[in-house]
């Protein structure tokens, strides 16, 4: 193949993939402005009552586009099998970076997928302290989780239950926000799933 055959040949690969990388924006910006279209507390200017996405833009990426083409890509690239999820209990993912655990991330989250749009999700997040000694589990005072995907709602009803039999901690918010675990998991389910609650 001539030199000029495989610079057109290159040219047109890119075209596509800028078209395929339009499209998938085009389809995911009604997700996103659903989630965006979420009822904010009456108190959402208040930053005690707001988890800011402090990692995004150095853990992963802080631009919604961007991030969506990626975990777009990701989940595309999992070619595990998925089976039934009808007795979906738990999924376990990494947390790390973006770079790092974003392909193997995709793998779990795939399952998700199989949910249809429709079907009510309460979504616990369990993860690991890596900054602050804690004796037992914690839950969030924050009443929306920000992610570059859309802000999230907490389910306080929940959170509510959990703390009142007395077996949980309630976390600071600055502790919360440096610790990185949960977080890493909020842009992949805002993706996934449109409207939603989480307890964390």
């Amino acid at each position: 193949m001539s030199e000029q055959s495989e610079e057109e040949s290159q040219q047109l690969q890119q075209k596509e993939e800028e078209q395929q990388n339009s499209q998938i924006i085009q389809q995911e910006d009604k997700t996103e402005q659903q989630l965006q279209q979420i009822p904010y507390v009456h108190m959402l200017n208040n930053k005690y009552n707001v988890r800011e996405a402090v990692h995004a833009g150095s853990w992963y990426s802080s631009k919604s586009n961007e991030l969506k083409i990626q975990i777009n890509c990701w989940l595309e690239q999992a070619k595990a099998e998925v089976t039934t999820v009808a007795q979906l209990k738990a999924l376990v993912v990494p947390h790390a970076g973006y770079a790092y655990s974003g392909p193997t991330a995709a793998f779990s989250y795939k399952y998700l997928k199989k949910y249809p749009p429709s079907e009510k999700l309460k979504v616990f997040i369990l993860g690991p302290c890596h900054y602050v000694y804690i004796t037992q589990c914690c839950l969030t005072r924050q009443e929306i989780y920000e992610t570059p995907l859309g802000n999230i709602k907490v389910d306080l009803e929940t959170v509510k239950q959990l703390h009142e039999q007395g077996q949980f901690e309630q976390s600071d918010k600055d502790a919360e926000e440096e610790e990185h675990s949960i977080e890493m998991q909020l842009p992949f389910l805002a993706h996934i799933l449109v409207l939603w609650q989480i307890v964390k």
